[in-house]
């Protein structure tokens, strides 16, 4: 509330506390002439009569503000003991929070270290397969050059086999052809023999030729079927020899072919364990760099809100403070007025005091209202 205190001679210079001590009031005073003083001091009586009311009202809203500091002293300390029991409740969590974290990190480094070492272990079986692969390939191409030579060899002899049986053609046709040579010789031998069929000599000398000729003819028959079978034995069990090593060159073709199939499966598969494992610790990794910034995140907010929640605090207390202050001012200052008010019993000097509290009221900035 604003009061409204009039004009007086005393009050142009308008005094604030502290400015002037008490012997300029009594020199100013002094000066004045009998009759003014008189005025003045009847006009002060009146208007003290109006301060103490004032300071009585004064006394008042000094007790309702030692009403609302208490209250506010009250409230600072529920809201103060609220905001630790709810900072502590918070710090309380967030750290069975960070706690959860550190085994959750501790298991994930424990899960990571396992898939670590199955990773070596895969990768150390991954490159005994590599290297068994490798061996596999080697094994194989040896197979293949020697199922090649032995390719060449069929053939060699699949050629050797047609040009005995080319040769074997050759000889017959000249068997048949030294035949018809003999028969025809025969032939002219019996038209010579019937010329000169009187001569026994020439009829014996013809029947040893035919016999020489037949007993030839049988020996070189005899020979070459049995050359020919020798040959063909011979030719039957090498081929039989070269198919036999085909066909173990060919079973072996497939076990390799096989266990080759085999090993690229379980290479597959450890690939793709290994894929799957690399891709579980990364998502892992994730998860905890995403979980830890949040936490971070939060623990920050909760820092910050207790930094404004303590600068709330503060400002209550330093508003608490300066009330107090203006509470002891105002004391002070009633306790000098009335102390001064009992030692002047309307005597000459018996207006400083009062001029001193008035000047200290004027000064005063009671026109708000702090409730």
């Amino acid at each position: 509330m604003q009061s409204s205190v009039r004009e007086d001679p005393l009050s142009k210079s308008r005094v604030l506390p502290g400015q002037q001590n008490r012997s300029e009031y009594t020199d100013f005073a002094t000066q004045w002439p009998k009759t003014e003083e008189r005025e003045a001091l009847s006009g002060l009586n009146e208007r003290f009569a109006g301060f103490i009311e004032k300071v009585r009202q004064l006394e008042s809203e000094n007790k309702v503000l030692e009403n609302e500091i208490e209250q506010l002293r009250e409230k600072q300390a529920t809201s103060s003991t609220l905001y630790e029991g709810m900072c502590e409740a918070e710090i309380k969590e967030l750290r069975e929070i960070v706690c959860e974290i550190s085994s959750q990190k501790t298991k994930i480094e424990i899960g990571k270290q396992n898939l670590e070492e199955d990773f070596s272990l895969l990768s150390g079986r991954y490159e005994n397969e590599a290297q068994k692969r490798a061996n596999t390939e080697a094994k194989i191409a040896v197979v293949k050059k020697d199922l090649s030579g032995t390719r060449l060899s069929k053939i060699d002899l699949e050629t050797k086999l047609q040009a005995l049986v080319e040769e074997i053609i050759l000889l017959k046709e000249n068997h048949n052809q030294e035949v018809s040579e003999l028969r025809v010789h025969i032939q002219d031998a019996q038209l010579t023999v019937e010329e000169n069929f009187a001569k026994p000599d020439i009829t014996a000398t013809l029947k040893d030729i035919r016999e020489q000729l037949a007993g030839q003819s049988n020996a070189t028959t005899q020979q070459t079927e049995q050359w020919f079978k020798t040959r063909m034995a011979s030719m039957a069990q090498t081929a039989d020899v070269n198919s036999q090593a085909l066909q173990a060159s060919k079973d072996h073709i497939q076990e390799l072919k096989r266990q080759w199939r085999t090993k690229s499966g379980e290479l597959e598969r450890a690939r793709k364990i290994k894929d799957k494992l690399e891709k579980q610790i990364q998502d892992l990794e994730g998860r905890h760099e995403v979980d830890i910034a949040q936490y971070r995140e939060t623990v920050q907010l909760l820092e910050n809100e207790l930094q404004v929640t303590k600068a709330v605090i503060y400002g209550h207390l330093k508003e608490h403070q300066e009330l107090l202050n203006i509470k002891m001012a105002l004391d002070v200052e009633i306790t000098s007025y009335r102390y001064g008010r009992a030692q002047t019993p309307c005597g000459g000097n018996s207006f400083q005091p009062l001029v001193f509290a008035i000047s200290f009221f004027r000064s005063l900035p009671i026109a708000h209202d702090h409730r």
